[in-house]
């Protein structure tokens, strides 16, 4: 039965170090396996932001897979994963640190710095059809820029991509995750769609400017992963909402 929402999750690193910022290769092999098995419709952005403007309903359990930052280990551990499952996803890099490491983690404390995927390895991504949106320049968090500064982020992140692939950037994931209606109100024109993250899914008339997307963190046990398009993964998730709003969350992205 086809239906109103995607289910978008979002990952960083795959590795050993902490969450929410990693999820170990194990338990990513295992979230996957469990998405196929539940019979998951998986999705590229370009596909899910298209079923969202035109109000068109989605695959059964539909499903896009997205990684922040564009981690070294996305093209190590995720890719051989999901190339053998006939899989795609949607990566969204830092245009200023390909090649480079996650510097700003440090500002959360406690986050280790990790290499990124280098232009190469990005190119290997495209080739093995993942699609790239944007995730600005240099990772700071939008709010908290002047307008000046905020459209440069958007514009060079943009240059730096399209010019590298040879495509446009149409798909932006917030850095952090942080958004307000003046950085929505300046990302919206720039892209087709902007991603948010917490526990929320995307329904077909959500905003563009700031869909909802699960991280993949919350997913670490296998019912969640096959019951996630269930009665059962809305009560959940509508859980994880209540929690992080109590907390004032703020993630790594």
């Amino acid at each position: 039965m086809r239906g109103s929402t995607v289910t978008i999750i979002a990952y960083h690193a795959l590795g050993d170090g902490p969450g929410p910022l990693c999820v170990a290769p194990s338990t990513f092999r295992r979230q996957v396996g469990g998405l196929v098995e539940a019979g998951s419709t998986f999705l590229g952005m370009d596909a899910v932001v298209a079923h969202l403007r035109t109000s068109t309903p989605f695959p059964p359990r539909a499903v896009a897979l997205s990684f922040d930052d564009a981690y070294e280990s996305v093209h190590r551990k995720a890719l051989p994963v999901l190339d053998a499952a006939g899989i795609i996803a949607t990566v969204f890099p830092v245009s200023s640190q390909l090649g480079g490491h996650n510097h700003w983690d440090a500002a959360i404390g406690k986050m280790p710095e990790l290499p990124l995927v280098s232009r190469p390895q990005l190119h290997e991504l495209v080739s093995a059809g993942w699609e790239v949106g944007g995730h600005t320049h240099t990772h700071r968090p939008l709010p908290s820029l002047t307008a000046r500064e905020l459209d440069a982020e958007l514009a060079t992140s943009n240059a730096v991509l399209e010019d590298e692939l040879g495509r446009r950037i149409s798909t932006f994931a917030y850095p952090y995750g942080r958004h307000d209606r003046r950085t929505q109100g300046r990302s919206a024109p720039v892209y087709d769609a902007c991603l948010a993250i917490g526990a929320r899914r995307a329904h077909i008339g959500d905003p563009l400017d700031r869909l909802g997307r699960v991280d993949a963190w919350y997913l670490q046990r296998a019912w969640q992963v096959g019951r996630l398009s269930q009665r059962t993964g809305d009560l959940y998730l509508g859980a994880r909402r209540l929690a992080r709003a109590a907390r004032g969350m703020v993630v790594p992205g």
